[in-house]
């Protein structure tokens, strides 16, 4: 690999200078920490930054530092959400960014919620539809139940959505943390991890850029680890202390191919700022490892 293969940028000037450029065609990535540290502002970052590019816009301080041959933008950006619709992404996305960007941002993605869909999956969702369809009877004559065939089907549509807008594209995906209860409920955890690293398989054969979030707080120890072996790239998110102030960290856990001039054996720590521009780095520490 040279210092020149093409790279699709995250949308973090100095994160993508480091990869070089950015990641690889087909790569997956995961963001992974506890609330308020900015993993999740990651993704939004991301989907700022396409979607001011592709509607032929360009952010103030981070467009210049993309220039080259070797830079290759997506086709097409899609916010795919699990636990939104597009007017609570919006609101907020205004929280992350100045909102005059909203609009050339959302008219440069394209954002899909399957949030009727997974919430189809609670209990107490289809309950209340029961009621619905039997004029609001408090008693339903039978109690509605979902099987693992329901579930199965959801991953499926879902699943095929994703694979059916992935080729060459950016596909950035808030859902995962929600998703983990539906996966260990049809899959045991060694299935789990073959049907993670299929789909890596699949992005990478259709060029795509995979980007996640996963709340750190709700797997366990050994799930976690699934995960985090699951992705190409790997992104931590955490609060810490320097000079006697608390502050958000960003560590590359993984990435260790496509890092330039560092050593074998170290990582970097970034210290973060959320911005209007969404996540920025305020400035970056070696630790050995």
């Amino acid at each position: 690999m040279t210092a020149h293969s093409t790279r699709i940028p995250l949308g973090v000037p100095d994160l993508d200078s480091r990869l070089g450029g950015g990641v690889l065609p087909g790569y997956t990535v995961l963001t992974l920490g506890e609330l308020g540290t900015g993993h999740r502002e990651f993704l939004f970052t991301a989907a700022l930054f396409h979607g001011i590019h592709q509607s032929g816009g360009r952010l103030p301080g981070r467009g210049d530092a993309y220039a080259g041959e070797h830079i290759r933008w997506p086709e097409s950006v899609h916010y795919v959400s699990l636990s939104q619709t597009q007017e609570q992404f919006e609101r907020e996305l205004s929280n992350v960014i100045n909102r005059d960007w909203i609009s050339p941002v959302l008219d440069g993605i394209e954002f899909t919620s399957f949030l009727e869909e997974f919430a189809s999956l609670s209990t107490l969702a289809r309950l209340m539809a029961a009621r619905e369809k039997h004029n609001g009877t408090i008693d339903i004559p039978v109690t509605p139940q979902i099987t693992i065939e329901d579930y199965r089907q959801f991953l499926r549509t879902l699943g095929e959505f994703l694979i059916n807008h992935a080729e060459r594209n950016l596909i950035i995906f808030d859902g995962m943390t929600s998703l983990i209860p539906v996966l260990s409920k049809v899959f045991d955890w060694q299935e789990m991890y073959t049907l993670l690293a299929t789909y890596r398989q699949q992005f990478s054969i259709l060029e795509t850029v995979f980007l996640t979030v996963l709340d750190r707080g709700l797997p366990s120890r050994r799930e976690l680890e699934v995960f985090k072996s699951s992705y190409d790239g790997v992104l931590e998110f955490s609060w810490g202390t320097h000079d006697g102030r608390r502050e958000r960290m960003m560590t590359l856990l993984k990435f260790r191919e496509l890092l330039s001039n560092m050593e074998e054996q170290e990582l970097r720590d970034y210290e973060i700022d959320l911005e209007w521009g969404g996540v920025g780095i305020k400035n970056m520490r070696r630790i050995a490892v």
